[in-house]
């Protein structure tokens, strides 16, 4: 088997089922298939979503994170300044979410543990009532 090829074959043996399937639909001999799949998937977003569009702007309640992802402005291998919203920083940002006209925020925060977490949005909470009952559905 010449090499390329034995190289891309036990490539191929440690990709998940998913990938191969994904792998499979994007290929060459796929391309006939492009176009009714194109249809179908919006024919099923149509079905499952309507012809909306929801936007929601997040708020970051934190930029400390202990993951390394490489896309990431937060990973833990970024050397920057950390910390967390203080309850009144909080209150200044929700006012502002909803000054642009948004009345749904996402609120996120890189936690470290879930219980911390759970903390943070209590605190939330109790600052922001609309904010944090509105995100959470």
């Amino acid at each position: 088997m010449p090499k390329p090829l034995r190289m891309w074959s036990e490539h191929w043996l440690t990709l998940t089922a998913l990938s191969r399937i994904f792998l499979a639909l994007v290929s060459p001999a796929a391309e006939a298939y492009l176009e009714p799949m194109a249809h179908e998937a919006r024919r099923l977003t149509v079905e499952r979503f309507g012809r909306t569009m929801q936007l929601y702007l997040p708020l970051y309640l934190s930029n400390i994170c202990s993951n390394s992802c490489v896309y990431c402005g937060f990973s833990v291998e970024h050397k920057i300044h950390r910390r967390r919203l203080t309850l009144a920083e909080i209150d200044r940002e929700v006012e502002a979410i909803q000054q642009l006209g948004f009345s749904a925020s996402a609120v996120g925060e890189w936690r470290r543990s879930w219980s911390t977490f759970l903390a943070i949005l209590s605190r939330c909470g109790q600052a922001s009532p609309s904010l944090f009952l509105h995100s959470c559905r």
